[in-house]
């Protein structure tokens, strides 16, 4: 199946700070829809990697490291080769990234002495105050960017929104490395790597941390071996939508089987390794256990519940009624304590009298919804009266098809007695 690449690109390279919205509090935004993707709450801003994302790249301007114009395109380019490299990965409906440069953000701490994640709300809190996002002394860092990045998936019309915070440090500190929360909001990317001899990198380099980072943000986790690399992960930690175990880590123990798929190669093992396993995969939303290239996460099937009726009737006009409703999958990232989400929506509902067939041979169905359709809606009530009924005894069954083209698995179903 064809790779669906598609990047929208949208630079706020500005100078000054553009007039910001008020924040929207998690209380006000329930029920609130960011993009396509239904149910997600106001803490869900990358629960699966399908849609439209925003990435945010935050760059900080610091006492003795102030990025230039030139500094300024080669990470935004290193970024999208990053963003390129997932949507490689990624078939079906695909990923669309919007990306929205903060530069020239006033920053008081020095990132050439100070590790960025001593303290680190201190400064993410000063800069998104810049960037009109202000937060009282004290507020965890997360809580301080899900505002921003929320406003962000609203403006945009995405269905996520990623943060990056690439402080610029010159004479790179090799015990600076990379950090943030797994599932989001955030990740900081000191420019620089642990033994690159005290460069600043860019391009290449920063753009294969970028892949090893994206993968966190969106719940994969690092397969390094114990003492390999910064905050291993075990083989038997489950991650993601799906609660997927981490089996192609390299941190095993006796719950694990190293010998099952160990070891792929993966960016989240090895930065430098161009090539996204099963389980990263997996843990950022794409499972597809049926391995039809559709991810379960969209490849749903409606369902249909119909109204009760007389086993016996005084009419070959009866009204059918009933309910089609798309469910949606459980959600157990964050140990099952997050809204479940889905894509999809009921696009129509049809019905078949007995063993009606068309003139092929072929099953026969009739389309049961309004001539104005059901609109963008994921339960929806029904009624119609169903054509060429006769006397005598008919089974009646109904089905719905959703947007991503899948019918009911079950049929609702009805005899009746005219």
């Amino acid at each position: 199946m064809a790779r669906l690449l598609t990047f929208l690109l949208v630079l706020a390279l500005a100078v000054g700070r553009a007039a910001w919205a008020e924040p929207i509090p998690p209380a006000a935004s329930e029920g609130k829809r960011y993009g396509d993707v239904r149910n997600a709450a106001y803490y869900q801003t990358s629960e699966v990697f399908l849609g439209r994302i925003a990435v945010a790249i935050v760059l900080p301007d610091s006492p003795g490291a102030v990025y230039t114009p030139y500094d300024v395109e080669q990470v935004v380019s290193a970024v999208q080769g990053a963003t390129e490299f997932w949507a490689e990965q990624v078939g079906y409906i695909g990923v669309h990234f919007t990306y929205e440069v903060e530069s020239a953000v006033p920053c008081s701490r020095s990132f050439v002495t100070t590790s960025p994640r001593q303290a680190d709300a201190e400064w993410i809190g000063e800069v998104m105050g810049q960037l009109g996002y202000p937060a009282p002394p004290g507020t965890d860092a997360a809580e301080i960017v899900y505002p921003y990045l929320n406003d962000l998936r609203t403006r945009l019309g995405t269905e996520w929104a990623v943060c990056f915070f690439i402080p610029k440090v010159p004479a790179f500190n090799a015990t600076f490395v990379s950090y943030g929360r797994i599932g989001g909001p955030y990740w900081v990317v000191p420019a620089g790597s642990p033994g690159d001899g005290n460069r600043w990198i860019l391009g290449k380099a920063l753009s294969h941390v970028i892949i090893h980072d994206m993968g966190h943000l969106f719940w994969a986790r690092n397969e390094y071996d114990d003492g390999e690399g910064a905050d291993p992960t075990p083989c038997n930690v489950r991650s993601g939508y799906f609660g997927i175990r981490n089996l192609n880590s390299w941190y095993y123990d006796y719950t694990c089987d190293f010998r099952v798929g160990h070891r792929l190669p993966c960016c989240m093992a090895d930065v430098d390794a161009l090539a996204a396993c099963g389980y990263t995969l997996a843990h950022m939303g794409l499972l597809d256990s049926d391995d039809d290239q559709i991810p379960d996460i969209v490849d749903t099937h409606p369902i249909v519940e119909l109204d009760p009726v007389p086993d016996t009737i005084t009419t070959i006009a009866p009204m059918i009624s009933g309910r089609a409703e798309e469910l949606l999958l459980p959600n157990l990232a964050g140990n099952g304590t997050r809204n479940p989400i889905g894509f999809n929506s009921i696009e129509h509902v049809e019905y078949r009298i007995d063993q009606m067939v068309d003139s092929l041979g072929a099953e026969l169905w009739l389309r049961a919804d309004p001539p104005e359709g059901f609109g963008d809606t994921t339960s929806v009530g029904f009624n119609f009266v169903p054509d060429s009924i006769t006397a005598g005894r008919h089974w009646i069954s109904v089905r719905a098809a959703n947007s991503a083209g899948n019918r009911s698995d079950e049929f609702g179903r009805k005899t009746i007695e005219v």
